[in-house]
């Protein structure tokens, strides 16, 4: 990688970790490359790659207009595609069962429009029988129409997460024979297995209220685009929270989403990502402080930063015209960048 080295990011600061930095990539689930072919595509690459997870997204409904807000592919990519959107946890067992290293996560997995007590069932049972490479991300969920259609209220959801939340807790993590007693849901001395060992439940948002549910709760936050400096403000909530609930301040994983768009040069980078960043983030100032946008070297430089600002996990968003150039950026991405990161930041 030219004009760059470990030297370039004085190691003083970082400071003692105890979680190491893991990447992971989004899937077209959904978007202008949504295809069976190009999902299995790009998950061979990562594993082939040494990607610690591949992402897929979760929606019940997904219209033409929600294309252009897809996890992968440029605005200019999307043309008379259908917009399809292949649900989450049947899409990650099929990736699971095909691949046998990475790590699949289903990211804002919408908590409230699904009965906790199937879901705790379904993502034991394909976590124990896939290697134990699953991790959950839920949400409380932004899609009106989606609650509308499972006749779920809208308004409600935030106290209908927060429960459903504390029963998977329960059915995860506890001894059985179970008890829980919430507003919605009940039972008694119930019997749930298999037990699931290692699943990781994260909680995702921007709020602080995400905050304050992944410190009691949670095994992992994850929120999107933030700025370094707040994001290491939650952060340092988010441990003394939980170390007040009783937790390993230093077990709970700290997650960020965020674009990436790899070039020459920030110039030729920008040629290819600024339309789709412009219209998902506002502004461009706004774009390239969240995003990471630039050279290999630039690309090294900010995951770094990211890391000091207190990210333990990184979901990589690459924003590409093409699947041929989504797979060029994450040969670069892995040949390039994440080797020395991964040196710099052990």
């Amino acid at each position: 990688m030219a004009n760059v080295n470990e030297s370039t990011f004085a190691p003083g600061g970082i400071g003692v970790k105890e979680l190491p930095l893991r990447f992971g990539l989004a899937l077209p689930t959904s978007g202008p490359f949504s295809a069976p072919e190009t999902i299995f595509e790009f998950a061979e690459l990562a594993e082939n790659m040494g990607l610690d997870d591949v992402w897929v997204n979760d929606h019940l409904t997904f219209d033409w207009e929600q294309r252009t807000s897809a996890p992968v592919g440029t605005i200019d990519a999307v043309t008379t595609q259908e917009p399809n959107f292949f649900e989450s946890l049947t899409t990650a067992a099929a990736i699971l069962g095909r691949f046998h290293r990475i790590g699949v996560a289903i990211g804002g997995l919408v908590l409230p429009l699904r009965d906790p007590r199937w879901l705790a069932k379904q993502a034991t049972s394909l976590h124990e029988l896939t290697g134990r490479r699953l991790t959950i991300c839920l949400s409380v969920g932004a899609i009106k129409q989606s609650f509308d259609l499972m006749q779920i209220p809208f308004h409600r959801r935030g106290r209908i997460f927060e429960e459903y939340l504390s029963v998977l807790h329960t059915l995860v993590h506890d001894e059985p024979p179970l008890s829980f007693d919430g507003a919605t849901v009940r039972f008694d001395r119930a019997v749930f297995y298999p037990r699931a060992v290692g699943l990781r439940i994260w909680v995702a948002g921007e709020s602080a209220r995400s905050v304050e549910r992944a410190a009691r709760w949670g095994d992992g936050w994850l929120t999107g685009y933030p700025s370094l400096n707040g994001y290491a403000s939650r952060v340092a909530t988010l441990r003394k929270l939980a170390e007040a609930q009783g937790r390993d301040p230093q077990g709970i994983d700290t997650g960020v989403l965020t674009f990436i768009c790899i070039g020459r040069d920030r110039r030729c980078a920008l040629q290819m990502c600024e339309e789709t960043l412009l219209a998902r983030l506002g502004t461009l100032e706004r774009a390239l402080e969240v995003s990471i946008v630039g050279s290999p070297a630039d690309a090294s430089e900010r995951l770094v930063d990211m890391y000091r600002a207190g990210a333990r996990y990184i979901q990589l968003r690459p924003v590409t015209r093409s699947s041929q150039e989504w797979c060029d950026m994450v040969q670069t991405l892995s040949v390039d960048v994440l080797p020395l990161v991964r040196r710099v930041t052990s």
